[in-house]
């Protein structure tokens, strides 16, 4: 009896939900929607006007980059290549399926690199007396890109890994 390939459902599953939630953000969210939110809560903590609206300012132009067309178009091609490879994993085609979710992986760290040097250039661009604002900015730019890239390495080794030892088994 052959193995079921549950490894590949339940990267697929997780990545599925992770792309559905981040699509629901991308397609009904906007800048103001959250906006008023964080200046009352910031009103509330006694923090001076000036500080407070030069992190809205920011907060505005990294939000709206965050749902820029090319984003939209990220979302909708990661859904696609997503679907494509669980429908070729229900027709057990695994090595389609893989690879799929392979290029759906590789696209994601593509995107991410985008992401990175995009909201760089962004947010070095922003007039402000609070350098060290931006500074901070930065440093939560990079280490989220860091943190979401080696996040990503985990299901590419383990399909790395799964096509290797199917492969190898295939050799003998």
């Amino acid at each position: 009896m052959k193995k079921k390939p549950i490894y590949l459902y339940v990267l697929l599953a997780m990545s599925s939900l992770l792309t559905l939630w981040g699509a629901l953000g991308q397609f009904t969210t906007t800048p103001d929607s959250v906006i008023g939110v964080i200046k009352e809560s910031y009103q509330k903590q006694n923090i001076p006007e000036t500080q407070v609206e030069e992190f809205l300012k920011l907060f505005r132009k990294t939000t709206e980059f965050d749902l820029n067309t090319a984003h939209k178009v990220f979302v909708v091609v990661s859904l696609l290549l997503l679907f494509v490879a669980l429908f070729l994993l229900i027709k057990k085609r695994l090595l389609q399926a893989n690879l799929t979710y392979l290029g759906y992986l590789l696209l994601k760290i593509l995107f991410m690199i985008y992401n990175f040097v995009g909201k760089n250039a962004l947010i070095r661009s922003v007039q402000t007396s609070n350098s060290a604002l931006i500074e901070g900015t930065i440093q939560l730019n990079r280490m989220s890109s860091i943190i979401g890239i080696v996040f990503v390495f985990i299901p590419i080794s383990l399909v790395l890994y799964k096509l290797w030892r199917q492969q190898k088994a295939v050799e003998e």
